[in-house]
């Protein structure tokens, strides 16, 4: 990937979700979309209707900046068995810090994903597939790397090598997350395209 491409990816990005969330959130059949209608007051239900989807992204959004005590608070308020609450703590917890969380997800998801609405599994699928993608990555060692060999060069130490290594896995963190990222969107895309029929 070049440069230029790196760069410009958060602003495809952006544009991309920007759409999506137009073209596929919350529309009604006899007019065009308004989204004011479609606020989020509480938890999403699996009931079909025209804010469905945009319900479960906003959903998503809030629980990717939440904090774990918020996690907590839906997973007891929402304790129940019924096929929206497993999934709404699964949406809850795709986002934690807490491996135990991410696995109970992970679980819940395939517990529960075949019974919400036909409308709503693309988005739901596509959670579960970047949550089984972090676990892996997470779980795995770092495959496809050579144990480095003691050398002159590469047992130096000192601020400058320790930055620029700090560095370097920054950037393969972030070149990580803009092409998962990027991956998501072209679900999504993907997804958009088959609903509307382009």
């Amino acid at each position: 990937m070049s440069f230029r491409r790196i760069l410009r990816a958060p602003l495809i990005v952006a544009g991309l979700l920007g759409g999506g969330l137009l073209l596929g959130g919350c529309q009604t059949l006899s007019g065009p979309s308004n989204l004011s209608n479609c606020a989020l007051s509480s938890v999403p239900t699996l009931v079909e209707n025209q804010c469905l989807v945009h319900h479960w992204i906003a959903f998503a959004d809030q629980s990717q900046e939440a904090s774990e005590s918020w996690r907590s608070t839906i997973a007891q308020r929402l304790a129940s068995s019924t096929s929206r609450d497993r999934l709404v703590r699964a949406v809850a917890f795709t986002w934690s810090s807490d491996p135990s969380r991410l696995a109970e997800a992970r679980r819940l998801y395939a517990e529960a994903l075949e019974q919400a609405p036909q409308s709503l599994r693309p988005l739901l699928q596509l959670w579960q597939d970047d949550l089984g993608e972090r676990l892996a990555a997470a779980n795995a060692p770092v495959a496809g790397r050579a144990p480095v060999q003691a050398t002159p060069a590469a047992s130096a130490t000192g601020p400058g090598v320790e930055q620029a290594a700090a560095r370097i896995a920054a950037l393969e963190q972030e070149n990580a997350e803009l092409r998962r990222k990027l991956d998501a969107l072209a679900n999504i895309e993907a997804m958009m395209n088959r609903r509307y029929g382009e």
